[in-house]
């Protein structure tokens, strides 16, 4: 028989061929429930095909969790650029600048403007942290 070499192989092994298809569905986290039994029942009885079927679960395992990851950093991110964050770093920002021209003519408002300016930036970056930090995708690693 001429052919591809894989469809030869595939030809002689048609088990084989599905348990391989099996496996990198199962990689990608498109396997359904009745082929993860299906995958299972290939890999009963053979300790090639058993620790080939854990390997792949592994990968599978941290292919999900790389994405779960990926997905919360582009959740902080875009929690460090939501409008409402610009908005009030904005305020500190100006309440800031505006004590120091303030404070030039009178010392007591500007004193005022500068807390309040202080206040608004530190309450906006404290929000943030904290918010961070509970949706921090590598506390698992660090801990």
């Amino acid at each position: 028989m001429t052919g591809h070499p894989a469809r030869r192989r595939d030809d002689r092994d048609p088990e084989g061929a599905r348990f391989e298809a099996l496996l990198a569905r199962l990689v990608r986290g498109e396997l359904t429930e009745p082929e993860e039994e299906e995958l299972a029942l290939y890999a009963e009885g053979d300790d090639a095909r058993a620790a080939a079927l854990s390997r792949a679960r592994k990968m599978r395992d941290l292919g999900g969790a790389w994405l779960r990851r990926v997905e919360d950093d582009r959740a902080l991110a875009t929690l460090e650029h939501r409008r409402s964050v610009r908005l009030e770093r904005g305020v500190g920002v100006a309440l800031l600048v505006g004590a120091v021209v303030v404070g030039l003519v009178s010392a007591e408002v500007g004193a005022g403007l500068m807390a309040a300016g202080t206040v608004t930036l530190l309450w906006s970056f404290l929000r943030t942290a904290f918010a961070a930090r509970t949706k921090d995708p590598y506390r698992d690693v660090q801990e």
